[in-house]
């Protein structure tokens, strides 16, 4: 399967609970890292969502100029793919995602298994030409209530409220 590279921009908000608002979506994850470098963090995923598995490979490669960039190489991968780079794997994080739309994004929410922990994330995906564009559009993204009403602050900068960083202490 081609792989699809693309530049991820987010901010993310650690939260008190859940927004009082019905999910759009509601998916199980499991998120198993494998060795990288320093400045790159390589995963697989297994989602479900219903009775659809799927299966991913994505390598992230972080920009040290810019945090707030990171470019993303993902591509779909089969099971037996999958299963061969699980057990290569050093750590894992379970979780629940659970999507909402404020109306213009999906917010993505997710729900840690193995820790009391919400995290909410807004992404902005962009290829080469607009990361400009977008990297403004996404730091004058208006906040929805549903969020505001359970924030307890943003942590977008804060290295270990990385999933990657999060699966190394579980």
């Amino acid at each position: 399967m081609e792989s699809h590279k693309t530049y991820e921009l987010e901010r993310k908000f650690l939260l008190k609970s859940l927004p009082n608002i019905k999910c759009t979506k509601e998916l199980k994850i499991y998120q198993y890292y494998l060795n990288s470098e320093p400045l790159v963090a390589k995963r697989i995923r297994r989602s479900i969502c219903g009775d659809v598995v799927n299966y991913y490979y994505t390598e992230k490669i972080y920009d040290t100029t810019n945090s707030e960039h990171t470019e993303e190489i993902e591509k779909i991968i089969s099971v037996t793919e999958f299963n061969k780079l699980k057990n290569k794997a050093i750590s894992l994080i379970k979780k629940t995602r659970r999507l909402y739309n404020d109306g213009t994004k999906d917010w993505e929410i997710d729900i840690f298994d193995d820790m009391s922990l919400i995290i909410a994330e807004i992404e902005f995906i962009a290829n080469g030409l607009n990361v400009h564009n977008k990297s403004y559009e996404l730091n004058n993204y208006k906040i929805p209530n549903f969020i505001n009403e359970v924030l307890i602050m943003e942590v977008s900068n804060m290295k270990e409220f990385s999933n990657k960083e999060l699966a190394l202490i579980i």
